[in-house]
């Protein structure tokens, strides 16, 4: 199933349960950029905790209004970040709910507060998830 029609299907769900249309959006627009992020996702079942790490990672290092002509440079705040991230696992554990996914891969990730690790630092031996080989 394409992530476009999950996206279909969430907004159809949500907007069924009463979630406000702020709500519906911002999880869209997380899932979207998460999307982008890792390639593109062909199969949910293949996305992994790791995969969310590394997009936390990026978030960090994004500068707010990228690409606009009202960007100033600034990095995104923690607050900004931690609702991206609440996007992505909300739409995760809506999928498991639906029977979409048997499980949740990103059920139990717990992000950690602190100093963001240089990726050109980390050896990433026999890691099965998108971003494997980059």
């Amino acid at each position: 199933m394409s992530i476009e029609s999950l996206l279909s299907r969430y907004r159809l769900s949500a907007r069924a349960e009463g979630l406000s249309e702020k709500t519906i959006s911002h999880t869209r627009l997380a899932m979207k950029l998460f999307a982008e992020f890792v390639g593109g996702i062909a199969d949910v079942k293949q996305i992994t905790a790791d995969d969310l790490r590394w997009f936390t990672i990026g978030l960090q290092q994004t500068t707010k209004w990228r690409g606009l002509p009202q960007g100033n440079g600034k990095k995104l705040s923690g607050t900004s970040i931690n609702t991206y991230i609440r996007g992505v696992k909300a739409f995760f554990s809506r999928l498991k709910r639906e029977g979409i996914i048997k499980n949740d891969p990103l059920e139990r990730l717990r992000l950690e507060r602190g100093r963001v690790p240089d990726r050109s630092r980390v050896h990433d031996s026999g890691s099965s998830g998108v971003n494997s080989g980059l």
